[in-house]
């Protein structure tokens, strides 16, 4: 279970870093993916069985939904 929740916060700095580049441009989304990675509380959530990390993983996917309809890509 533990190996999927990390692989679950692994998927999230990649995807903040997706939206950032999307909505910004690509230096934005490698500081926002490489300060997501390293950001302490994140990677305490991580490394333990809570709900919130597949919370943040979820909101980060309807986010994503939400800036393809608004760019019109979806």
């Amino acid at each position: 279970m533990r190996v999927a929740q990390a692989a679950a916060g692994a998927a999230l700095c990649v995807i903040v870093a997706l939206l950032a580049a999307r909505i910004f441009n690509r230096e934005a989304a490698l500081v926002g993916g490489a300060l997501l990675a390293v950001y302490g509380p994140l990677v305490l959530i991580e490394v333990s069985l809570l709900a919130e990390g597949l919370f943040l993983l979820l909101l980060a996917l309807a986010l994503w939904s939400v800036v393809d309809l608004r760019q019109g890509t979806a």
